[in-house]
């Protein structure tokens, strides 16, 4: 059986072969996910470093297919659930995959399938290296070994940085980072971060809580130890369940992939890697497993950020407010920094059935800060927790019949708020798929490491129900729809009483030859707002829409040279009143042995700042770039990476913005007197 297994998989390579010009198809020229495809059709202002880190580590730590899950599969966001049971199916009827051409034999993995998940699949070998080598040796010699080392300085001065300013920044105008790593998918995970931003001092202040840099994120994770699955000490994420009480890893959420990317899988303890200074547990964790039963233990203590205001009754200080930002370059910023204590302490439980296709799991948790949190007087922040302690008791589920594919998740916290997330996934034929998915966040919920699937940034005061299809009437063809209708049960920032909405899209992605792809979507999106007119101190609710249209053509003139042009309409309507915005741009990319040179320029017009345009763009790694544009001006950037040795590599990337409608561009501090904006970034990584 073996032997026929082998010949067949050569035929398929040979065939491959010849049928796309003695180039193999599923070869890929980068090995690093392509964050530009998955960006596309999201809500951009709310795509965040941490996923494009997920993906970053996706490829640099790829799955092996001998020893994958279906919930790593499931959380890959690219395969259906037809795909995944055919997967599993094939595995157990011929067992262990022996190269990755032999997906081609996968009932539904077709050739641009493959493509896809190639840059976050292997198949190894053998395991033996993990046995029978110490631990520290693993480290040094592991192929994800690196050394990253960045700068970056905006040229144009910012008022910040004139030392007579009220609000005069601290320190330096130069943002750095230094980063190491050394990793093994389902081994060990090793890594340090340190970071200052823009503007922040580097001071080594123990009393002020700041050591160096503005920012340090260290962790180290040894995993599959026997009975010991994973064990984390330092920075980490957690992702059970829907994400309503912890969420990490890759998650899109409504964009041009309307199936799969609405749920979340079970993925456990996850080390941090992101620079973002907020959202991450520091501490440890373990996760334990007997049988089909698995817990999770885990513990995190650090400082975080707050605004703090003297209660002068109780003679103490309260929490005002939580920042994310992370900045810490004003005397205002400097002084929130770790100001206060946060303890979080808590336990999964997880079973798995024999055949693997029910999950459950139960958890609790409970989440303490030393100081309380003041009650604001702003009517719709009266239902947000006041107490400093909160418990959580939560339980998730996921089912898997066939091509119907169910999940769930609720959680209750004692100040009387809860979650409720419920979700299907349905593969009727393979040609239509579907998904449903419903939610409701009590106006008194509050989880800070939660983010679940939701129309509002944070999970609560929010109910809704989500649509979602998918049709693939010709082999390179996808067409995809999305309608989602939600409703806010209490008041919320902008809206003075309760308010709803929907949001709709309809996408399509065309392959018209292996080079050459065109896509386009149509999204909108209506909800209430306040609406003040003149002199009247009273705000009236009107309905505001937004609509946006984009149309994007890829095509490789050769191996060497790629273009890419990307046209994007938008229009906004307040009160009777309609604005409108425009942007276009073109992409030209070079690469050649090892050499990479990515250049765009983009004119965009936009008639007010709800019309703004966010736009991805291409950045260094490890880097996310996704600036907005309103006003009229154009853009530019030129990348160029190169690999100096075998080990080496090396980037550059310029960017500026020239604006025709002002002569100052930002505020307060950030605030610059010119009209242009100019940013260099340079980045060494050197691979051990």
């Amino acid at each position: 059986m073996r032997d026929f297994r082998i010949v067949k998989l050569t035929l398929l390579y040979l065939i491959s072969l010849n049928a796309h010009g003695q180039t193999s198809p599923i070869k890929s020229e980068n090995k690093y996910v392509n964050q530009e495809s998955h960006a596309f059709g999201l809500d951009e202002e709310q795509y965040s470093e941490e996923s494009a880190q997920a993906l970053i580590n996706l490829s640099e730590n790829p799955l092996d297919l001998n020893q994958v899950t279906r919930e790593e599969l499931l959380s890959l966001s690219l395969l259906t659930i037809s795909q995944i049971n055919n997967f599993f199916n094939y595995i157990t009827i011929h067992g262990k995959l022996i190269s990755i051409y032999e997906l081609q034999a996968i009932p539904e993995f077709d050739l641009n399938t493959i493509r896809a998940i190639r840059p976050v699949v292997t198949i190894h070998p053998s395991d033996m290296d993990r046995i029978y080598q110490p631990l520290g040796k693993r480290i040094l010699k592991a192929d994800n070994h690196y050394l990253v080392l960045r700068l970056n300085k905006t040229l144009e001065k910012k008022s910040g940085f004139d030392k007579n300013s009220q609000s005069a920044f601290a320190g330096s105008p130069y943002h750095w980072l230094v980063k190491y790593r050394s990793s093994k998918s389902k081994d060990f995970s090793l890594g340090l971060t340190m970071e200052k931003d823009a503007g922040e001092k580097f001071s080594w202040q123990p009393k002020n809580h700041q050591y160096g840099p503005d920012f340090w994120s260290f962790h180290f994770t040894i995993r599959n130890q026997g009975r010991l699955k994973n064990l984390t000490m330092g920075d980490y994420k957690l992702q059970f369940g829907q994400g309503a009480l912890f969420a990490a890893g890759f998650y899109p959420g409504k964009g041009f992939e309307t199936i799969t990317s609405i749920r979340r899988s079970d993925l456990g303890i996850m080390p941090y890697t992101s620079t973002s200074e907020h959202g991450f547990l520091r501490g440890i964790a373990a996760t334990y497993q007997i049988g089909r039963f698995s817990a999770t233990p885990f513990f995190s203590g650090k400082r975080i950020d707050a605004n703090l205001t003297f209660d002068s009754l109780r003679m103490t200080h309260l929490i005002s407010s939580i920042p994310e930002s992370g900045l810490h370059r004003t005397a205002t910023e400097i002084n929130r920094l770790k100001s206060v204590k946060e303890h979080l302490a808590g336990i999964n439980i997880g079973y798995l059935s024999k055949n693997k296709n029910l999950r459950i799991g139960q958890m609790a948790s409970l989440n303490q800060y030393n100081l309380a949190l003041v009650e604001s007087n702003q009517l719709y922040k009266k239902f947000l927790p006041k107490n400093n302690r909160n418990m959580y008791l939560g339980h998730s589920f996921s089912y898997n019949w066939q091509n119907f594919y169910f999940f769930g998740e609720s959680v209750f916290a004692t100040n009387g708020g809860y979650a409720l997330v419920l979700g299907a996934l349905a593969h009727f034929t393979p040609q239509t798929l579907f998904s449903l998915l419903f939610r409701k966040y009590h106006t008194r919920f509050h989880a800070p490491y939660g983010d679940a699937f939701s129309e509002n940034t944070a999970n609560n005061n929010e109910s809704g129900v989500y649509w979602g299809l998918k049709l693939l009437p010709l082999r390179n063809l996808n067409i995809t729809a999305f309608m989602d209708i939600f409703r806010f049960p209490w008041l919320k920032f902008g809206v003075d009483r309760p308010s709803a909405g929907y949001e709709y899209l309809i996408a399509f992605a065309h392959g018209i030859t292996r080079h050459t792809k065109i896509s386009g979507l149509v999204r909108q999106e209506k909800k209430d707002t306040n609406f003040r007119e003149g002199s009247d101190n009273l705000n009236r609710i009107v309905v505001k829409q937004r609509a946006n249209y984009q149309l994007r053509f890829d095509h490789d003139i050769s191996q060497q040279v790629g273009i890419k042009t990307n046209l994007q309409w938008s229009s906004f309507e307040k009160a009777g009143k309609r604005s409108n915005g425009f942007s276009i741009s073109q992409d030209l990319n070079f690469n050649w042995r090892g050499f990479r040179i990515s250049n765009r320029i983009m004119l965009f017009e936009t008639e007010d700042f709800d019309n703004r345009h966010y736009r991805y763009e291409r950045d260094l790694l490890y880097a996310l770039s996704i600036p907005a544009f309103s006003g009229s001006g154009y853009r530019y950037y030129t990348m160029f990476q190169a690999k100096i040795i075998s080990n080496l590599s090396f980037w550059i990337r310029l960017a500026k913005t020239i604006y025709f409608d002002r002569s100052e561009i930002g505020s307060g501090p950030d605030r610059i007197s010119t009209d242009h904006k100019t940013e260099i970034k340079c980045q060494v990584k050197y691979a051990f």
